[in-house]
């Protein structure tokens, strides 16, 4: 049985789609340690005072304006 150009094409754009979904969803344990020390300094108001002008995720009173 010979394929056609479509079910060709639907085989490759699946096979594509299920290899990028897999690339994307893996996240390493450093990953998400240095995301968690990322928030630590951006949070840290004495060290790094990020959070007066920029909106991050679960940050408390958020900026609005960021620096020019």
């Amino acid at each position: 049985m010979r394929a056609t150009a479509a079910q060709t094409a639907f085989a490759v754009s699946y096979f594509v789609l299920l290899s990028g979904l897999t690339a994307i969803s893996s996240v390493h344990a450093t990953d998400i340690s240095n995301i968690v020390e990322g928030k630590k300094i951006a949070f840290d108001r004495e060290r790094s005072n990020c959070l007066a002008c920029h909106m991050i995720d679960d940050g408390f009173s958020p900026g609005d304006i960021g620096p020019l």
